[in-house]
């Protein structure tokens, strides 16, 4: 039986908190909406739904072998991501958009969602603690692939829900940037990025 009543509350109330936060995704896609626009950060965050669904079929296949795994690996993987973000941001700063005409350097939308999902498997906190909190909502007498499938299916629509309020809320700041402004826009968004990058080298196995 899948998880329900309470138990599902709990689940569902604490996986909101959890991605309310912002977090090293959440910067990444402030940081480009700043930096091109609302439709360029949907797009990324098109690459990082992909990324949770991904995580989701593989955690479902092996839950205990990809959290051991993802331990022994965590500084390769979490230094190639925080490398990656802070690469983004030093080229927002060198070549800032041009809020009032076509930016010639934005990136393609096909490119910048695979940004997003390169972005969202950089941070190997995310599947480590999916890893970890999930199966405390897991009934192992049960069969675990479509708790897992179930309870992922509601980390990924509430993510979704979360980075789309913080897309539109970069997508309404970035209007401030306007006129002698606008290519402040660029210096924001890659500080922001930079910034995610060095926060994400700094974390630890949980």
């Amino acid at each position: 039986m899948l998880l329900e009543g309470t138990g599902l509350m709990t689940f569902m109330l604490a996986t909101l908190a959890v991605m309310a936060t912002p977090g090293v995704t959440v910067s990444a896609l402030t940081g480009s909406t700043l930096s091109h626009g609302p439709k360029l950060g949907f797009a990324m965050e098109a690459g990082a739904f992909l990324g949770r669904l991904s995580m989701i079929a593989i955690l479902a296949l092996g839950l205990d072998f990809v959290s051991q795994f993802m331990l022994v690996v965590f500084d390769w993987v979490k230094l190639a991501g925080a490398a990656y973000l802070i690469w983004l941001g030093i080229k927002s700063i060198r070549y800032p958009p041009h809020l009032t005409t076509t930016a010639a350097v934005a990136p393609q939308p096909r490119q910048q969602v695979l940004n997003g999902f390169i972005v969202l498997w950089g941070n190997p906190k995310a599947l480590i603690f999916f890893g970890a909190f999930l199966p405390q909502f897991v009934n192992p007498a049960e069969n675990v692939m479509p708790q897992v499938l179930f309870l992922g299916l509601i980390w990924v629509l509430t993510a979704l829900i979360t980075d789309t309020c913080y897309i539109l809320l970069a997508g309404g700041a970035r209007r401030l940037f306007t006129g002698k402004f606008a290519q402040r826009a660029g210096l924001v968004s890659g500080t922001i990025l930079i910034g995610a990058g060095i926060w994400l080298a700094l974390q630890q196995k949980a």
